[in-house]
Order: structure tokens, then C-alpha cells, then sequence
């Protein structure tokens, strides 16, 4: 047993980490394409000669023409519209994972052993399987 339980906590890590590369990687791809919609907004507005709209107006009518702050405050909003993304896709993930756990059913061993445990009786030893090197 102590072998199982070593490999689930060994997968447990690895998926884990796995899990947190991919959205650490899908926040960094939305942040990065948010930035660049705000600056193609502001560039856009600028050869118009019109006031940009959205989140690059907002920036623009707070900061004007400062450079380093109007870049400061696009990527503070990229920043933010790509968690909004990412906690988006990690929230529907999660409602998927919790309707296929209510679809997956109990454990039936569990469920003999609690059956077990409630009649006053031991419960019987379920046959393991043969372990290469025991």
C-alpha cells in the first residue's frame, strides 16, 4: 500500500504542475493579445486623429499623452482582462470536473465497508493484486 500511495502523490505533483504550466501559459497568451488590442487602439485613434475608445480611451483621458504611463495602465488592464480569461476557463474546468465526479458514482468497496462497519461485522480483505519484487 505504501507503494500506491507514494505514486498517487507523486501524480498528484506532476499533474499539478502540468495543470498550472497550461494556464500560466494560457494568462500569458490572453494578457499579451489584450495589450496588443489596446495598442493597436491607441495607434489606430492616433493616425485618425480621434480620442481612442474602450480601455485604450480610459487610459488616454487619465494620462493623456505620457507614454510610460499610458503603457503603464494598457498593461495593468491586460493584466487584468487576462486573469478575468483565465478564471473563466478554470471555472467552467471545474464545473465540467464536478458533474463527471457526481456521473462517476461511489466507490464500491468503500460503500461494503461502511455496510460493514455499521453491522458490528469486520469487514472482508479484498484480494490485492500481485506486486512485481514483494
Amino acid at each position: 500500500m505504501a507503494r500506491a500511495s507514494s505514486l498517487v502523490n507523486v501524480m498528484r505533483q506532476v499533474f499539478g504542475a502540468v495543470g498550472s504550466a497550461l494556464f500560466i501559459t494560457y494568462f500569458t497568451q490572453q494578457a499579451t493579445a489584450h495589450g496588443n488590442d489596446i495598442a493597436a487602439a491607441l495607434r489606430t485613434a492616433q493616425q485618425a486623429h480621434k480620442p481612442p475608445a474602450g480601455v485604450a480611451g480610459q487610459c488616454f483621458a487619465q494620462f493623456g499623452q505620457h507614454m510610460d504611463k499610458l503603457q503603464a495602465c494598457g498593461a495593468a488592464h491586460a493584466f487584468t482582462q487576462g486573469f478575468n480569461d483565465t478564471f473563466t476557463l478554470v471555472t467552467i474546468a471545474t464545473a465540467v470536473c464536478v458533474v463527471l465526479a457526481l456521473f462517476a458514482g461511489r466507490d464500491r468497496n468503500l460503500v461494503a465497508a461502511k455496510r460493514a462497519a455499521a453491522s458490528g461485522q469486520a469487514p472482508a480483505p479484498q484480494p490485492r493484486p500481485a506486486m512485481v519484487g514483494e
